[in-house]
């Protein structure tokens, strides 16, 4: 009697342990740097506003594995350089990815690495005022990426950061100005027509976060999270891009144990 119930205890905190689920939304404001040969070949600057989603649970099968998805929306309005024209951008970029847990010997410290898959997308409202003419550009890349992930433990703090970059992408570039009413251009967008490598096409994401426990019990968990996040994008090809994002985000995280 007392092996089963040594048994059925010890299959119940696996369980537990493997269910752990972790979801968290965040809100943010920054700056964008932007330039593009085809878009804005004077290139230009603006606000960012962003909002994103992210969440890991650790796999049954496995409870080294972490899963994980995630959802980020942005837009901004880009400030003309030299030419009297309006550039908004706005961005999309969902994912999965699966990492592993690394050996470290300090228990306050977890350190993970893998793959995933990205899609990132942008689109681009040009509004020429001198002209009088609206255009639209479009661009979208499915890319395998590697990611890293570490977690340091600080009393109740908790220190975070995470970094990814695409290793090679595939996806469709416009190369020619896209009017919106025109179907073929719609067809022509989700046509693919550029493939590279991250030689090519270099786009690191890197954020560091802290948070901080609000509410706790046995069963869940919520923190207040404070985040800083910057990604870089150079990109070498026709046409020729580049574009370097800073914001600060606020958010909230929610630990179901």
């Amino acid at each position: 009697m007392k092996q089963r119930l040594v048994i059925i205890l010890c299959v119940t905190v696996f369980h537990l342990s493997a269910q752990n689920k972790t979801n968290e939304i965040n809100i943010g404001i920054g700056d964008t740097r932007y330039k593009h040969s085809g878009v804005m070949p004077s290139g230009g600057s603006g606000t960012l506003y962003s909002l994103d989603y992210l969440h890991t649970h650790r796999l049954k099968s496995n409870n080294n594995i972490l899963f994980g998805y995630f959802a980020d929306m942005d837009f901004s309005n880009l400030d003309r350089w030299k030419i009297n024209y309006n550039i908004f951008d706005g961005g999309l970029d969902v994912g999965v990815f699966w990492l592993g847990h690394l050996p470290v010997k300090n228990e306050k410290i977890s350190l993970y690495a893998g793959g995933g898959l990205l899609f990132d997308s942008d689109i681009f409202y040009s509004d020429y005022n001198d002209l009088n003419i609206e255009v639209i550009e479009a661009q979208w890349f499915l890319s395998p990426s590697v990611y890293f992930s570490g977690d340091y433990h600080l009393k109740k703090f908790n220190f975070r950061f995470k970094y990814s970059m695409p290793v090679f992408s595939a996806g469709f570039q416009s190369r020619a100005l896209l009017y919106p009413t025109t179907f073929e251009n719609v067809k022509m967008a989700l046509t693919p027509n550029t493939y590279v490598f991250f030689t090519k096409r270099f786009y690191p994401k890197a954020d560091i976060a802290v948070s901080y426990p609000v509410f706790s019990n046995d069963k869940t968990e919520r923190r207040l999270q404070f985040k800083y996040v910057f990604e870089q994008l150079v990109y070498t090809g026709y046409p020729y891009e580049r574009k370097a994002n800073n914001r600060l985000e606020l958010g909230m995280i929610w630990v179901v144990k």
